[in-house]
């Protein structure tokens, strides 16, 4: 068995494009382009890059950027929640991103309640956190909607498989978990410090990693036939390194997403996704 390579680069474009394609029937009836706010503390290079990807893509769908960057200083969060809070008040942004990680004097969930629920195109206001159980969320969170779209793309049934889940963080394991409980899914969350991870990950039809720790995953965690989905990004010597060592289980997998070129692409997609809902709901209550 060799496992299938998930390309995120190509299911991500296959959903921009279609998205680009609504765009253009909104502009050519006469309205405005929607617009993503974005806000950058601080000097991170990663950050950088991340942000100018997502405005690269955005643009390229006839999205306006308006970008806005903050020193990281100690009144950086001060600043930071002024700066949402006008971006709230702005009716011509329809979403805001804060692009994380932020600095560590920076209180994130904070930063994220302070957000307007109906422009947290990131899905993480406790709103929508909330709404999420009732499958009813504004928007649902970037990655793991992602996930959920590359699964799609295997022949795999997700009601009634048992999901492993190597993460417990509020970004991403835990509104993962409830989509696909929603989905009728059997749910186990582990993370780097469960005891016999090996035991647990090895029962997975589907199994998740997001812990951000290079090659944690290897051939003896994975059940033969499982598809793996590998969300966690690392650096090593500037190159990107995923949780999962791919050489040494995709002989085992059924299915598997390469760091990079997998979720991170689809990542990009929901945001912009979710972007464009937003704009759909701002310009038909203006």
């Amino acid at each position: 068995m060799s496992g299938i390579i998930i390309n995120g680069n190509q299911v991500a474009y296959n959903y921009l494009n279609n998205l680009k394609n609504r765009v253009k029937l909104f502009l050519k009836n006469g309205l405005r382009s929607p617009t993503l706010g974005t806000i950058l503390v601080g000097s991170n290079k990663i950050s950088k890059v991340y942000i100018t990807n997502k405005a690269k893509q955005a643009k390229n769908l006839g999205f306006i950027i308006e970008h806005y960057q903050l020193n990281d200083d100690k009144h950086c969060q001060n600043r930071l929640l002024a700066l949402i809070n006008d971006c709230n008040d702005n009716n011509k942004i329809d979403g805001i991103l804060v692009q994380c990680p932020l600095p560590n004097s920076i209180n994130i969930k904070k930063v994220f309640c302070s957000l307007n629920p109906k422009k947290d195109v990131e899905g993480m206001h406790p709103e929508n956190y909330g709404k999420l159980l009732y499958n009813s969320s504004y928007f649902i969170p970037c990655t793991p909607n992602g996930c959920l779209k590359l699964i799609k793309e295997i022949d795999i049934k997700l009601e009634g498989a048992h999901v492993v889940i190597v993460s417990n963080s509020f970004i991403i394991g835990k509104p993962l978990a409830c989509l696909l409980m929603n989905k009728k899914a059997t749910i186990t969350i582990c993370n780097e410090y469960t005891k016999n991870l090996k035991k647990i990950t090895n029962q997975a039809d589907i199994l998740i990693s997001a812990t951000g720790i290079a090659n944690l995953i290897g051939e003896e965690h994975v059940a033969c036939g499982a598809v793996v989905i590998d969300i966690g990004i690392s650096y090593i010597n500037g190159i990107m390194i995923g949780d999962v060592n791919i050489d040494a289980v995709r002989h085992k997998v059924k299915a598997i997403t390469p760091v990079p070129g997998g979720v991170g692409p689809m990542t990009i997609a929901m945001l912009l996704e979710n972007t464009f809902i937003a704009y759909k709901r701002h310009i038909c209550h203006a």
